[in-house]
């Protein structure tokens, strides 16, 4: 499924304030160039030390599903922001949600050992680049990110908040802008919750 500014445009949250649609469509009628993908200055710091749905952290722990190794890795959370802020009780312990951040320049590589053509590869690219990959969401180069990196959304881990929360080394790489922010769900959406899914259930 192929994801454009004008199917994005017909998904405009109606909650959002007048000032947030109208950066909204301007963000929208620029991507993918020229658009933000995080938030800077008193915004950033607002929420520096918040858990946000689409924040990127490090050093969350991962466990091999083949060797049972435990690693550190810097991921994405996919939960939402609701489901494990601190500050919502709940009578059974929360997980957290997240999928990891990879460099860009990784993934091609590995493209590149598997001996698909360079012509691919950068077709590929592009492709990734204007978020036209449903298994994929494209992090460009800022705030937290030296390079450009990708989020595997078909690579799915969790970690018990508790642990989050006692992790003294962690740390906050980014928080999505509200275009960020609003293409990150919406390319949630279309990986994990399509209807058109070509079964007959009936």
């Amino acid at each position: 499924m192929e994801i454009s500014a004008a199917s994005l445009h017909d998904q405009i949250p109606y909650y959002l304030t007048r000032d947030q649609k109208e950066g909204l469509l301007k963000a929208l009628k620029d991507f993918p160039r020229n658009t933000h993908y995080y938030l800077t200055g008193q915004y950033k710091e607002e929420y520096q030390e918040k858990l946000l749905q689409g924040d990127g952290w490090t050093k969350l722990k991962i466990l091999n599903f083949y060797t049972g190794e435990k690693a550190s890795i810097n991921g994405i959370v996919l939960s939402n922001t609701c489901d494990v802020t601190p500050e919502n009780a709940r009578e059974l312990p929360v997980n957290i949600v997240f999928a990891p951040i990879v460099p860009l320049s990784a993934y091609s590589a590995t493209l590149e050992k598997g001996g698909i053509s360079s012509e691919k590869i950068q077709q590929k690219i592009l492709a990734i680049k204007a978020q036209q990959i449903t298994t994929i969401f494209y992090l460009p180069v800022g705030d937290g990110l030296d390079k450009d990196h990708i989020v595997l959304l078909d690579d799915i881990h969790t970690i018990p908040a508790k642990a989050f929360e006692q992790e003294t080394e962690k740390s906050k790489q980014f928080t999505l802008s509200l275009f960020g922010f609003y293409l990150f769900v919406f390319k949630l959406s279309v990986h994990f919750c399509r209807l058109h899914e070509g079964v007959n259930r009936a």
